[in-house]
């Protein structure tokens, strides 16, 4: 890409603090040790990365030199752990625990893409992605953020089951859902971080509701987000897939 996709530098920003919120509940749900190997596929500016920290050592692959630049001049990782392309990793890591929030919308090839990812992690490993839902929600956002596709569980299911066993499902941002649906059809909203103090408190507050509720078992499986969480499928096609 010739021009890096535009994050927000503000990780109090309520969207990053509820992308972690529920990152958080699913490693907690799903991890039963720590000291890792953890990689993170597009990690942006960092803002999961001490949270990932907590569960052991955390490498990155990220393919803009902005955001690479962003974590060495910040000190969220030494150059070692800043992986460019999978070719840099291939035959030197294998990863108890993969995470790409936000990430598979951006990929053209995701057949490539996912063998890549599947060749990575351990048998008893688990991959953790999140994507956006719905062609209906597809708006000027998304091309601002370079994004080629949405999705919904039907194309989950096609794309990622080929490589991975979907272990759960999630939805994030399911009573928001109805309230960006109108938003999108109404208006135009930035990429980025254009709420009051007070509003953003606000969208925090409900999100973490959602995740409130989570914790009681309530998980409607459908929001603005999809979360999902994986394990490496072993199969004669895969290996058929991916080299085609």
């Amino acid at each position: 890409m010739s021009k890096a996709i535009p994050l927000e530098d503000d990780f109090n920003w309520w969207w990053y603090r509820s992308k972690k919120n529920y990152l958080r509940f699913i490693l907690k749900k799903h991890l039963f040790k720590n000291n890792l190997n953890i990689l993170e596929i597009g990690p942006g500016k960092g803002n999961n990365l001490n949270l990932l920290k907590e569960f052991g050592n955390v490498s990155v692959l990220e393919v803009e030199k902005e955001f690479v630049n962003y974590l060495l001049d910040t000190n969220a990782l030494n150059k070692n752990a800043i992986f460019c392309s999978f070719d840099e990793i291939k035959n030197k890591n294998s990863y108890d625990l993969i995470v790409l929030l936000d990430v598979l919308e951006h990929i053209e090839d995701t057949n490539k893409f996912l063998y890549e990812i599947n060749d990575l992690i351990k048998e008893t490993g688990i991959v953790v992605f999140s994507v956006p839902a719905y062609n209906s929600l597809w708006s000027s956002h998304d091309e601002e953020l370079h994004h080629v596709k949405r999705y919904n569980w039907k194309t989950v299911k096609s794309e990622v089951g080929q490589y991975f066993t979907i272990i759960e499902k999630y939805g994030m941002n399911y009573i928001l859902l109805p309230v960006r649906y109108l938003q999108l059809k109404f208006t135009n909203p930035t990429t980025l971080n254009d709420t009051s103090k007070i509003l953003n408190s606000i969208l925090f507050f409900i999100a973490s509701l959602e995740a409130l509720l989570l914790k009681i078992k309530i998980n409607p499986k459908f929001g603005l987000s999809l979360y999902f969480v994986t394990k490496k499928k072993e199969t004669k096609e895969i290996k058929s897939i991916g080299t085609n």
